[in-house]
């Protein structure tokens, strides 16, 4: 369902999305995409917390993800991207 861009999100029904939080994030395809879904489909959205998985531990995977996303484009041109790492409990904020 999220392959297809008219899918099952629509632009109503995120258009009040203020705040995502996304824990145990592991990068897989499916995840990809609704985090994109959420960032193309939500004006409204200040900021968007992406904490990782306790699994993830090739550092350039999760570099490679974390730059896929912040270059993705977002409905809102006030999103804030945030990723946490788990393992260190070290918050890193990135536009």
């Amino acid at each position: 369902m999220l392959e297809n861009p008219s899918g099952w999100l629509s632009d109503h029904d995120l258009c009040r999305l203020e705040n995502v939080e996304i824990r145990s994030f592991k990068g897989s395809r499916q995840e990809m995409l609704f985090v994109k879904a959420i960032l193309s489909k939500s004006p409204a959205l200040v900021r968007l917390v992406i904490e990782d998985s306790d699994d993830i531990d090739d550092v350039a995977q999760a570099l490679k993800l974390s730059r896929e996303l912040l270059s993705f484009p977002r409905a809102s041109p006030k999103a804030q991207v945030v990723f946490v790492d788990s393992k260190y409990s070290n918050t890193t904020m990135l536009n």
